[in-house]
């Protein structure tokens, strides 16, 4: 029987059921297994950054209950050249491992989501399998998000497109 020792590195930080600081399979510190959480982690270096910043995401309503008791979320987002969009917990977390990541390439449609939702300043992306509800604090800033989303799908896939009132007119450039 083979022996897992101490000095073997795991493949990526799971939180030890006991003292979340430390690695379930290694018990390194999370700043010990930082150098492991960045290179698995979804942020691939030397990728550009085409937009980042602040957005609330509601909660998955796909689910059972459809996010029933969940609230939204203030996440910070990082869309980068090769089509991912990557939400972390905040800013400075934005070097670890993220919360999720948004396939552009599988994104279908992005939309203003405003009447869906009944909340100023939303889109929507949706994706073969779910549908991410995201808002910002302003108008222009919906605007530059939905430029950037759009600009990201475009150059990934040829079936995207923009709506805003499920028409297939698109939301002016």
């Amino acid at each position: 029987m083979a022996e897992r020792r101490m000095s073997d590195a795991c493949s990526d930080f799971k939180p030890n059921v006991f003292n979340k600081n430390k690695c379930q399979n290694c018990f390194k510190s999370k700043e010990q297994h930082a150098g492991t959480a960045t290179a698995t982690g979804a942020c691939a270096a030397g990728t550009k950054v085409v937009k980042q910043g602040y957005l609330t995401k509601a909660p998955d309503l796909s689910g059972k209950f459809g996010g029933a008791g969940k609230k939204w979320k203030k996440r910070w987002f990082v869309l980068q050249e090769d089509g991912k969009c990557h939400y972390f917990e905040d800013e400075k977390s934005s070097s670890k491992k993220p919360l999720g990541t948004i396939d552009m390439s599988e994104c279908t449609d992005v939309a203003d989501a405003e009447a869906e939702v009944r909340q100023f300043n939303c889109l929507a992306l949706h994706t073969r399998t779910r549908v991410y509800y995201v808002k910002a604090e302003n108008k222009s800033e919906v605007d530059e998000w939905m430029k950037a989303l759009l600009d990201s799908i475009s150059s990934g896939t040829s079936d995207a497109k923009s709506t805003t009132d499920g028409t297939g007119g698109g939301r002016p450039r």
